[in-house]
């Protein structure tokens, strides 16, 4: 008796198995990387536009003046330390203070 090993795969239609070494090369075989474009594959844009790769993505987001959240790296962790401070110290009461005030004055004397 010999031993067979089976590979699995996910398609379509569904798992399909395959003899080992007798299954077909996977649909990403030709991507050039490891992981490069995979994650773009059959992506589209709102309108329908071909966003395929990642080079299409990033033109795609540049000619509309978008960004992705990479591009924010420590930045929401900087607003959060400021947030926390400004929770904590108040922040600059007298200048508020003086704001407030110029307002009110501002809006009675208007009359």
């Amino acid at each position: 008796m010999s031993r067979v090993t089976y590979v699995y795969r996910n398609t379509p239609d569904g798992v399909q198995s395959y003899i080992k070494g007798d299954e077909p090369p996977p649909e990403y075989a030709d991507s050039g990387a490891l992981w490069g474009d995979l994650n773009y594959r059959e992506t589209k844009g709102p309108a329908g536009e071909d966003l395929s790769t990642r080079t299409k993505h990033r033109e795609f987001m540049r000619a509309r003046g978008l960004t992705t959240v990479d591009d924010f790296t420590n930045e929401w962790a900087r607003a959060a330390k400021e947030r926390e401070d400004f929770h904590r110290t108040g922040g600059d009461h007298k200048a508020r203070r003086e704001t407030i005030e110029r307002a009110i004055y501002e809006a009675a004397n208007r009359r």
